[in-house]
């Protein structure tokens, strides 16, 4: 008998079937009328989607919600699936999330021939991060003072979530990027990890400076094939207690992240790198799709004047 497919990958398939490559939307339009909804066009899409259905899919098995297929999944999972955003996520942020299920409620319907009606039921909520705080961008970038304290901490009380806040320093990726590596993408030799499945569907190579430290880590043998064996919700609740603990102000993994980003800035314009030059190594290191000038000020880069 065939395995049955995980909710992941049965969103996966979907999307994918629905995927018109090399199709222009107006010529399909033209062709075929209105019938389009399920229709997916572009490979931005078809990695924003697959990217959302995994966030789907990590949410119901990190809280324990049994569900078989995406035909068990119900408009009340959905909506505490976006109730959990309005934490981390701006408004803009939360209202792509809810166009994308849109598109999810066709595709599945149309590849399953179901009948779910997550849109018709769907409660979009209000972003309290941007009603707590108006720093967010630039100015939430974590001073190296407060890091450096949290590293040390980290470095006496070694745990999953210790070894995650002190490999970040060393590679700036996504949380859940850090939670996931597996072990065969571990190049001791060579000093780089691999990760794939990266936000946007690419896969980055990160060099490794300090490679003990992952062999460190390795020697836990915290799972059997991955680094770690920990989600991403632990590190975030562990970073919390540890800046309460410091008396710091709180900062999410987010911050760390550009954290790292400014300071990678920093030293490509000490080596020489024109201000253009050093954006465009930085905005790779961050495995954005393009450079993103204004994304890279607003979000993670202060400028020197």
């Amino acid at each position: 008998m065939a395995k049955k497919r995980s909710i992941k990958s049965q969103f996966h398939y979907a999307i994918t079937k629905n995927f018109k490559e090399g199709v222009k939307k107006r010529d399909y339009k033209i062709e075929n009328g209105q019938d389009m909804d399920n229709k997916v066009f572009s490979y931005q899409e078809l990695y924003r989607l697959k990217d959302v259905a995994r966030d789907i899919n990590n949410f119901l098995r990190e809280n324990e919600m049994e569900r078989r297929g995406v035909r068990d999944i119900k408009s009340e999972d959905i909506n505490k699936f976006l109730d959990s955003k309005k934490y981390d996520c701006t408004q803009q942020t939360i209202n792509s999330y809810k166009n994308s299920i849109y598109k999810l409620q066709e595709v599945v319907n149309k590849t399953y021939n179901l009948n779910v009606k997550w849109r018709e039921d769907i409660e979009v909520p209000k972003s309290i991060k941007a009603i707590k705080s108006k720093e967010r961008g630039v100015k939430a970038v974590i001073s190296n003072e407060d890091y450096k304290k949290i590293i040390e901490y980290a470095e006496k009380n070694k745990c999953q979530s210790a070894y995650v806040i002190i490999l970040e320093k060393e590679i700036g990726v996504r949380v859940n990027e850090v939670v996931n590596i597996k072990k065969e993408n571990i190049d001791l030799e060579r000093k780089e990890i691999l990760f794939k499945n990266t936000k946007g569907g690419k896969k980055i190579v990160k060099k490794i400076k300090n490679i003990n430290l992952v062999k460190e880590i390795l020697d836990k043998n915290y799972s059997s094939n991955a680094l770690f064996s920990i989600k991403a919700s632990s590190v975030n609740r562990y970073l919390n207690r540890v800046q309460d603990k410091l008396g710091l102000g709180r900062n999410s993994f987010h911050n760390l992240r550009r954290n790292y980003a400014q300071n990678f800035y920093d030293n490509k314009l000490k080596e020489g790198l024109s201000e253009e030059k050093a954006l465009l190594e930085i905005s790779k290191q961050l495995n954005h799709r393009t450079k993103r000038e204004r994304l890279m000020e607003e979000s993670y880069i202060k400028r020197q004047k």
